[in-house]
């Protein structure tokens, strides 16, 4: 059973998803890339503020960074997702092996896909990911994500997540992490998102 969790600002129920997966998992840990503002549409605020999450986000705009900053008790860097040095990062700040959520959405669309491939995945893995890889701007981009993230071994779930009436994300998990009970709910594609919570998106 898929439950909704009304308190989030997620755009599309992304923290839904990844709290659905990881059985409402406290104490948690996600690196997001494209942190966007404080709360208004971000999926890592309510793991955050309610279930004790920590974790790292990038926002490379400077306004945004600094309004994150004054609100968000895990701050942002503002600093360039595609070129920053996550693995000596990771491994001066102690980030676990296995992180539990992973969230990308960088704009343009080609920006994410230049950071997942400057991404450490030989070191580290993620056990949710969600992908906003704009495919229906640009084709290429969500091919060429979905080859590197399967050829890592992550189990693509829900593709082409739609937002309105646009297909522009993907929903991923690890696995060899997320027991198949936890996922089999969400295996789909080309899913409008409030079929999945029944809720209809809220401004």
């Amino acid at each position: 059973m898929i439950k909704n969790f009304n308190n989030s600002h997620s755009q599309a129920h992304q923290e839904s998803f990844v709290l659905n997966v990881l059985d409402e998992k406290r104490k948690g840990f996600y690196l997001e890339l494209g942190g966007g503002w404080p709360i208004k549409n971000s999926n890592t605020f309510l793991l955050e503020a309610e279930y004790d999450w920590s974790g790292i986000s990038f926002e490379i705009d400077q306004k945004r960074a600094k309004k994150y900053n004054e609100i968000r008790k895990n701050k942002t860097l503002c600093e360039n997702a595609i070129t920053f040095d996550y693995l000596n990062y990771f491994k001066m700040n102690n980030v676990p092996k296995q992180i539990d959520y992973l969230q990308m959405d960088l704009h343009p669309a080609e920006d994410t896909l230049k950071a997942l491939k400057s991404l450490p995945t030989d070191d580290y893995r993620f056990s949710v990911i969600t992908y906003e890889h704009n495919g229906y701007d640009n084709k290429l981009n969500k091919d060429q994500s979905q080859e590197i993230l399967k050829g890592l071994g992550y189990k693509l779930v829900v593709e082409n997540l739609t937002f309105l009436t646009i297909a522009y994300e993907d929903w991923w998990i690890d696995p060899n992490v997320v027991d198949y009970d936890k996922y089999k709910h969400f295996i789909s594609k080309d899913i409008n998102h409030n079929k999945l919570f029944g809720e209809p998106w809220k401004f």
